[in-house]
């Protein structure tokens, strides 16, 4: 009973959740979690090639997707934490990734 809940819940915050915020993530081609030219970054009224990954010190621990067709290789230890992920539409209920 506890799993459904939770699994409910996860699907209606997905639903209500899915408008980007300024610091958001978003792939912008495939590549590799480290190079800062594999994503796009929303800076409060459009996307913009990010100077910054992920998980970085510089990045502020946001939400990151990576979208549908593309292919994200983490090569390495990412050492902060994301608030959350969504892989081709699917978002990861989990409040702080670290991997």
């Amino acid at each position: 009973m506890k799993k459904f809940l939770l699994v409910s819940i996860c699907l209606i915050f997905t639903f209500f959740a899915g408008a980007q915020v300024n610091g958001d993530f978003r792939s912008r081609i495939t590549g590799n979690w480290g190079t800062a030219a594999t994503w796009e970054r929303y800076n409060g009224s459009t996307w913009a090639t990010s100077t910054v990954i992920p998980a970085s010190s510089a990045a502020n621990n946001g939400n990151v997707t990576i979208q549908d067709g593309h292919t994200v290789t983490v090569a390495a230890l990412v050492s902060q934490g994301v608030t959350s992920l969504t892989v081709g539409g699917y978002k990861w209920c989990i409040k702080y990734w670290r991997f």
